[in-house]
């Protein structure tokens, strides 16, 4: 589906083109959208990328998301993880407990959250936003 601007909310002024609606083309429109720049997101599938299988958000991740208040389906939903386990031949070798993180994070440890839910939740807030227009279906071909 091809969602067109409102008349008013692009007017005439310049605005940042952004190709791709994954999950990097979705958030660095949002953090530009929230900044109060005017943005135009061009994604040449018919809807946002939910291809993707990556599904593991680190501290500083859920931060910049909370910061762009796109953390909300990623905290509510996702799974926290709260230590890192690696195996050496069936054995447990090294175990990292990420609450040793808390004096320095707001969020210590991993959360597991499907990177295609989170592009749906980013598309969802963008969607409400004035100075955001999205075009979808519309490969960007030259600059």
């Amino acid at each position: 589906m091809r969602l067109r601007p409102r008349a008013d909310a692009m007017g005439d002024e310049q605005r940042i083109l952004v190709a791709g609606a994954g999950p990097v083309g979705l958030t660095a429109a949002l953090a530009l959208a929230r900044a109060g720049m005017k943005v135009a997101l061009f994604e040449r599938r018919d809807s946002a990328n939910q291809t993707s299988l990556a599904s593991t958000f680190h501290s500083p991740t859920i931060e910049m998301l909370e910061d762009l208040g796109a953390a909300g389906g990623l905290l509510r939903h996702g799974q926290q993880v709260p230590a890192i386990s690696y195996f050496d031949q069936g054995r447990l070798a090294v175990r990292l407990d990420m609450s040793l993180l808390a004096a320095h994070t707001r969020h210590p440890g991993r959360v597991h959250y499907e990177q295609g839910r989170l592009c749906l939740d980013i598309l969802t807030l963008l969607r409400g936003m004035p100075n955001v227009a999205l075009y979808f279906g519309a490969p960007v071909k030259a600059v």
